[in-house]
């Protein structure tokens, strides 16, 4: 999680640029900063309260599976809903309002780009050759955009495949070694290994979630650019 986060906060300032330099100013300065929030309330939430609560999750566990009664069942029921509730509403969020800001502001770069090409068309002798060349550079942009946008996209998926075959890989294990030890383990036993199980399944999809929120991020801004 932190090598994504690294890896962010080097893409966005270089990306947003690009996404500047095609025109889209207001739309690179108002989109910064909320990705940058974003990026740091995924790091900050992954870390600071999913990670600690799937270990308590896992605790409560297995404490559960060594009681007679199973009193901490509700327990672990609820702190397994809580970190879902939580996933899905800080995905909800952090989508929700960079796709509002990703519908507004490329209106306003678009009605401010057509008023300052019209401006630059009306100045006598030059106002032809400063659009053209306005154009090139706008239409420059838009190409470097597109290739920082398409390949930080890769470049994250990359990052994360490997922690997400790794996770997925131990879940099947623990998965199927319970299904194994079963007939010939004690229940107890075989319930804190399916326990294992869940508590490394929550946790690839904590890392399957931050992907996909940090690649929709890059391509809902990618997709609402345009030159001006």
């Amino acid at each position: 999680l932190k090598n994504i986060s690294l890896f962010m906060n080097v893409l966005v300032p270089c990306f947003l640029g690009a996404v500047a330099a095609s025109g889209n100013i207001t739309t690179a300065t108002g989109t910064y900063a909320t990705m940058a929030f974003g990026i740091n309330i995924i790091e900050l939430l992954i870390v600071r309260i999913i990670l600690p609560a799937i270990n308590i999750y896992l605790i409560v566990e297995f404490m559960n599976a060594f009681t007679k009664e199973k009193m901490l069942s509700k327990a672990a029921k609820s702190l397994k809903s809580g970190i879902h509730w939580t996933l899905t509403l800080t995905t909800t969020i952090i989508l929700g309002y960079n796709g509002i800001k990703s519908i507004m502001l490329p209106s306003v770069d678009s009605t401010i780009g057509k008023s300052a090409r019209r401006l630059m068309g009306a100045v006598p002798v030059v106002g032809d050759a400063l659009d053209g060349a306005t154009e090139t550079i706008v239409g420059s942009g838009m190409l470097i955009k597109n290739g920082i946008g398409i390949g930080g996209i890769i470049i994250l998926v990359v990052i994360c495949l490997i922690p997400i075959i790794k996770l997925l890989t131990l879940t099947i294990i623990y998965k199927v070694a319970a299904a194994m030890l079963e007939p010939i383990c004690d229940k107890k036993l075989v319930n804190c290994i399916e326990n294992s199980g869940e508590a490394t399944k929550l946790l690839l999809v904590a890392v399957v979630v931050s992907m996909l929120l940090l690649v929709l991020l890059l391509a809902i801004v990618v997709a609402a650019t345009k030159a001006v």
